[in-house]
C-alpha cells in the first residue's frame, strides 16, 4: 500500500468514527429529550383531557430536525473532499 492509500484509508476511518460518534450522541440526546417531554407532560397534563397528538410533535420534531440537519451537513462536507 502506498502512503497516499494509507492516508486515505486513515482519513476514511476517522470520518466513520466521527459519524458513528455523532449518531450515538444524537441518539442519547433524543432519548433524553423525549423522556423530558414525557415527564413534563405527565406532571402537567390532566389525564382526562390528555391528547397524544398534541404532545407527539413537540417530542419528536426537534430530534428529527437535528438528524436531518446533521445528515445534510455531513452530505455537504463530504462534497469538499
Amino acid at each position: 500500500m502506498s502512503d497516499r492509500q494509507m492516508h486515505k484509508a486513515s482519513v476514511s476511518g476517522t470520518a466513520l468514527r466521527v459519524a458513528r460518534g455523532l449518531f450515538r450522541l444524537w441518539l442519547v440526546l433524543s432519548v433524553l429529550w423525549i423522556g423530558a417531554v414525557g415527564l413534563a407532560t405527565w406532571r402537567i397534563a390532566d389525564p382526562a383531557a390528555f391528547v397524544l397528538t398534541e404532545v407527539l410533535p413537540l417530542a419528536l420534531a426537534p430530534p428529527v430536525f437535528v438528524l436531518v440537519l446533521g445528515a445534510a451537513l455531513m452530505w455537504a462536507f463530504r462534497g469538499f473532499r
